[in-house]
């Protein structure tokens, strides 16, 4: 599906939705990049696991912040993709800050992680 203009967090499960948010804003904030490693399963049964690196775009002043991801599949579990799938899950592994040139934030507290 075409994601342009949808907010990233109509993809994330509800009762992750707080920490999601919380990690963009510090991206945002401090500012910082980030890499997170994720666990992923399809509504066509397909498990994944995907690498994204993130980072903020300033655009002035007056105009909402960007933080541009890239994904990529690190590991495929399943079957190739087909027209109609889409993310059913979604499950944190990792969340590590990088320093674009101010240091990096803290991690967040109390943030939960699921098996590899």
């Amino acid at each position: 599906m075409d994601v342009t203009g949808k907010n990233y967090l109509e993809f994330v499960p509800e009762g992750r939705r707080s920490q999601s948010l919380e990690a963009m804003l510090v991206i945002v904030d401090f500012p910082a990049g980030v890499l997170t490693r994720m666990n992923v399963r399809t509504t066509r049964g397909r498990m994944l696991q995907t690498e994204s690196i993130g980072l903020p775009l300033t655009l002035g002043e007056d105009r909402n912040p960007i933080v541009l991801f890239h994904s990529h599949e690190d590991k495929n579990f399943g079957f190739d993709r087909v027209d109609g799938e889409q993310l059913e899950h979604i499950s944190l592994r990792e969340r590590v800050f990088l320093d674009i040139g101010n240091g990096t934030p803290p991690p967040i507290e109390g943030e939960k992680f699921s098996d590899p």
